[in-house]
């Protein structure tokens, strides 16, 4: 019983002094910190950094067979962007595009192969083209079905910073 209460304790002191020590923790991170039933002892969980947050989503219907699909603009804060398509059973190939209002848009990569129902694309490394006053990059997909079977499903497409 009371090894129970002293790693019980000692937990609690563990989380306390890691979850305030500075190299955990910078001033701009989130930290979300749940309680539990036990007292005195927290679970702390970071959130936005290191983890994927989806930033939006689109779906295309009325896809009847070879065809050219744009997407909406997602804002990004750069570092890494990832993509996920869904209902589209067959290949796409994409681009990634970051929109600029005063000039030529930018090719930041160009045709990728990716499955439609299932099938993801990350982009990594693509902080350079953060830009303007926002401090966000406005990517788009330009994608371009395979096949031209219709699909009655439609194509689903995720993004994630």
């Amino acid at each position: 019983m009371k090894l129970g209460k002293f790693l019980l304790g000692s937990a609690a002191l563990f989380t306390t002094l890691f979850a305030s020590n500075s190299a955990f923790a910078s001033s701009g991170d989130s930290v979300l910190v749940e309680q539990n039933n036990q007292p005195n002892v927290s679970i702390i969980t970071p959130m936005d950094a290191g983890q994927w947050d989806q930033i939006g989503q689109q779906t295309f219907t009325g896809i009847t067979g070879l065809t050219t699909l744009t997407t909406q603009k997602f804002n990004s804060y750069g570092g890494d962007f990832r993509t996920s398509f869904h209902y589209q059973e067959q290949n796409l190939r994409v681009q990634l595009w970051e929109y600029d209002p005063d000039n030529a848009d930018d090719l930041v990569k160009d045709w990728q192969t990716v499955y439609g129902h299932g099938g993801g694309l990350d982009f990594r490394s693509i902080g350079s083209f953060v830009d303007g006053t926002d401090g966000k990059a406005e990517f788009y997909l330009v994608i371009k079905t395979t096949d031209s079977t219709p699909s009655q499903r439609g194509l689903q497409v995720t993004a994630y910073d």
